[in-house]
């Protein structure tokens, strides 16, 4: 299945890292085999262009200020039904290299 997913989404010929891609890049309704359609026949996604620039430097952002990568602890995979989900990033509690 992980096989089949990443490869899905490597032949639509969306770019980036799933740690940095905005939630619509994933957007599917019939299940992990329609990935691959869902993202190559949206019509919507070229007018969110703007959208996904600004989750994706979000997450440099939190990646910065928590010193570690979003979703450090979980695959590409899991990444990305995490996201699909609704869920975010934890927030960072301490930061220990921030000055006083």
């Amino acid at each position: 299945m992980t096989a089949t997913l990443l490869s899905s989404i490597t032949k639509s010929g969306v770019k980036g890292t799933m740690r940095w891609m905005a939630p619509e890049l994933f957007d599917y309704d019939d299940g992990p085999t329609s990935i691959h359609d869902g993202i190559h026949n949206n019509p919507n996604l070229e007018n969110l262009k703007p959208t996904r620039d600004i989750y994706a430097y979000a997450c440099t952002v939190y990646e910065i200020l928590a010193g570690k990568l979003p979703f450090a602890n979980l695959s590409d995979v899991q990444v990305m039904f995490s996201v699909l989900a609704g869920r975010r990033p934890e927030r960072p509690t301490f930061v220990n290299w921030c000055p006083q």
